[in-house]
C-alpha cells in the first residue's frame, strides 16, 4: 500500500491531527513509501501514527529506524476513531430548525448563503462521544473548539463529518474533555436549504446543548447594568440592573468586571456595592455570592472589587481594588 507517516510529540488526538505535530511524510523513499530524518531527543515519548494515503487501504507494514541507539517501539494502537466504541449509558437530544431568518455564512468559500446553528457542547466527563444528526434537509455538521469564527470556518476547526450516517444525516464518534467547551455547528451540504434537524448524543456521561449566540456583554458602569448584545443585532437587552443606582437585589452600583459561564449565568462585581452578584439570564433579580458585608479588608469583605475570574475547579478570584489585594473564594455554587 502508499503509507503516510506522522510523528507527534507526547500524544496524539485523533480529532485534531496537526495537534503536537513534529513531522509527516508519504513518499521521500521509493515505491511511494515514507522516510523522516529527525533530532529526538531522551524522556521524551513521541508518537509514531502510519496511516494510508488513500483512504480504505489495508496492507502490511515495516518500519526500519537507524541512529546512534536503540529506538523502543511499542505498538499503543486503539480501533480507529470510526470504529471505537463509545458508551451508549446516557443519551440526550437537542431539537431546532434552520429557517429564512437563520444566520448565514459561506461554508464552502464561494456562496455565502448557508444557513447555520451554533450549539455550545460540554461534557461532563471526559471520553468518547457520539453526535448524529437527524433532518429533513441535507445536513451538515462541524465541530469546535473554544468558538466558531464564521469569517474564517477552519480556525478551531476539529472534525467534520458528512453523510456517514445516512442519506441525509451525518455522524461524529469524538473524544471530548472536560472543561472545553466545543461549538457544533449545523448546516446544510447546499446553499438557502431550510428545515426540522434533531442532534443525537450517546456517550459516558451527559453533554451538555445550548444554543451559542455570538454575544457580547457589556458593564454598562455609569447606567447601573449589564447589556447583552447579540451579533447583528440592531439594539442590546438589559440581563442585570437597569433599575437605577441601588443597593438592592435588582439593582447595581457602578458595574466593572464580569464573567458569563457555560450555562449562561452572570457574574457581575458590583464596585459600587462592594460584592460580586450572580444574575440568572431574565430573572428579576440577583443573588450576592461574595461580600455584601460593607466595604473593608476582612475576608467576607470587599472594597470596591473590579475584575473577577474562574480557574478551573470553580474557584473565584476576585480583584479587590482598594483593598490592594486578590481574593480567592471556594467553588460557587
Amino acid at each position: 500500500m502508499h503509507p503516510y507517516g506522522s510523528i507527534y510529540k507526547e500524544y496524539f488526538n485523533p480529532a485534531n491531527p496537526n495537534e503536537n505535530r513534529l513531522v509527516y511524510d508519504d513518499d521521500s523513499c521509493e515505491s511511494n513509501q515514507f522516510g523522516f530524518t529527525i533530532a529526538l531527543e531522551t524522556n521524551i515519548i513521541y508518537i509514531l501514527v502510519v496511516t494510508s494515503w488513500s483512504s480504505d487501504e489495508t496492507g502490511t507494514f515495516s518500519i526500519f529506524v537507524s541512529g546512534p541507539d536503540n529506538v523502543n517501539l511499542t505498538n499503543i494502537s486503539s480501533p480507529s476513531v470510526i470504529e471505537v466504541r463509545y458508551s451508549t449509558a446516557v443519551q440526550s437530544n437537542y431539537s431546532s430548525e434552520l429557517n429564512t431568518s437563520s444566520q448565514t455564512y459561506s461554508r464552502d468559500c464561494r456562496k455565502s448563503n448557508y444557513y447555520y446553528e451554533t450549539i455550545r457542547m460540554n461534557v461532563l466527563e471526559t471520553g468518547y462521544y457520539a453526535l448524529s444528526s437527524n433532518s429533513s434537509m441535507n445536513t451538515f455538521g462541524d465541530i469546535y473548539k473554544d468558538d466558531f469564527n464564521p469569517m474564517n470556518r477552519f480556525e478551531n476547526l476539529l472534525s467534520q463529518n458528512y453523510q456517514s450516517c445516512s442519506y441525509q444525516d451525518f455522524k461524529f464518534i469524538v473524544y471530548l474533555y472536560t472543561g472545553t467547551t466545543y461549538i457544533l455547528v449545523v448546516t446544510t451540504s447546499s446553499p438557502n436549504m431550510t428545515g426540522n434537524f434533531s442532534i443525537m448524543t450517546s456517550g459516558p456521561n451527559n453533554i451538555t446543548l445550548n444554543p451559542y449566540k455570538q454575544s457580547v456583554y457589556i458593564s454598562d458602569q455609569n447606567n447601573n447594568r449589564v447589556v447583552k448584545w447579540r451579533k447583528d443585532a440592531k439594539e442590546g437587552r438589559i440581563v442585570a440592573g437597569g433599575n437605577g443606582k441601588g443597593e438592592k437585589l435588582n439593582q447595581l452600583s457602578s458595574p466593572q468586571g464580569l464573567i458569563v459561564d457555560d450555562v449562561d449565568e452572570i457574574y457581575v462585581a458590583d464596585s459600587g456595592n462592594d460584592r460580586v452578584m450572580r444574575w440568572c439570564e431574565g430573572k428579576e433579580e440577583g443573588e450576592i455570592i461574595v461580600g455584601g458585608n460593607g466595604y473593608g479588608n476582612q475576608s467576607n469583605q470587599l472594597n470596591r472589587p473590579t475584575g473577577l475570574s474562574f480557574d478551573d475547579e470553580g474557584n473565584l478570584y476576585v480583584g479587590d481594588n482598594s483593598n490592594h489585594r486578590i481574593q480567592k473564594f471556594d467553588l460557587i455554587l
